[in-house]
């Protein structure tokens, strides 16, 4: 099995069996509310989840979460309160179309970076690596070359970038905010390799 050692231990389990159960592990309620479970759209290996008096960082979510089946169980992607939220995962029209049926519209202002994208890199390496980062929800991981780097959010947010050697993966940076350019240079990654990866303020010639 492949493992990616972090900096530190995860500090919670964010997936489940189950869309609802996943869900029950990345929000939570003011004291004596209950969740309740609106409405459950389900697409191949996607799957939205509406929810009332669910919180996240001290707010309601107001919008649907997306989620991704996975080998280690349903993982939260994304709070799909922005439209480019749900656009970034290179989902098909038809099923985005489907698992926002019955969900309230999301905003079409842009607040996404302009180097995100869907997760990238050999599928078990990719489920690895998502599995070990540790926050509610994980928009992507992407493995390129000897490099793999993935972020959350929900619960503050953060980033961490691994480097691989002799098939081991070990964590060489990250914690709470973004990891810049001139950081993950700083670590080994090579300049032509930080689109993919995704870092935030890489320069990029081509349109995501």
């Amino acid at each position: 099995m492949i493992g990616f050692t972090p900096l530190v231990l995860a500090v919670g389990i964010y997936y489940g069996a189950t869309p609802r159960e996943a869900t029950e592990h990345v929000l939570y309620t003011r004291s004596g509310a209950p969740l309740v479970i609106d409405r459950v759209n389900v697409v191949g290996r996607y799957a939205t989840v509406l929810t009332k008096n669910g919180m996240m960082e001290s707010g309601l979510v107001g919008g649907p979460i997306l989620f991704e089946q996975f080998s280690f169980g349903w993982q939260a992607l994304e709070s799909l309160n922005l439209q480019c939220r749900i656009d970034r995962h290179g989902l098909s029209t038809g099923t985005k179309a489907s698992l926002m049926r019955g969900m309230p519209k999301p905003s079409a202002y842009s607040g996404c970076g302009k180097n995100d994208g869907p997760d990238l890199g050999p599928p078990e390496e990719v489920e690895a690596l998502r599995r070990d980062l540790s926050g509610p929800l994980v928009p992507s991981a992407r493995i390129v070359g000897n490099f793999a780097f993935g972020n959350w959010y929900g619960a503050g947010g953060g980033e961490r970038l691994y480097r691989s050697s002799h098939g081991t993966w070990r964590a060489v940076l990250g914690g709470g905010g973004a990891i810049d350019a001139s950081e993950a240079m700083g670590a080994g990654v090579p300049r032509a390799s930080l689109c993919a990866l995704g870092i935030y303020d890489a320069v990029c010639t081509h349109a995501r």
